[in-house]
């Protein structure tokens, strides 16, 4: 299909374009812009915060439910 990533017709690899056609794209257009930076904020995301997260829950997962089996009478109410 015409104008498919990945087709004979684009000549790339799909929507992994080098990083050098990637910025001079976003430079000449507002829209790529936009989305470059949104690969740019999920590539953070994913190599910074998704790690740390990963780590708390798998902390909450091998704690102890003691927190969780106090009785309601306990808290006053």
């Amino acid at each position: 299909m015409a104008g498919d990533p990945g087709s004979a017709e684009t000549g790339k690899t799909g929507w992994r374009l080098d990083l050098k056609s990637r910025q001079e794209k976003a430079n000449k257009n507002k829209e790529t812009a936009f989305y470059e930076g949104q690969l740019q904020s999920a590539k953070y995301f994913i190599n910074s915060i998704l790690p740390i997260t990963m780590g708390k829950m798998n902390a909450i997962e091998a704690g102890d439910a003691d927190t969780v089996e106090i009785p309601e009478a306990s808290f006053g109410g």
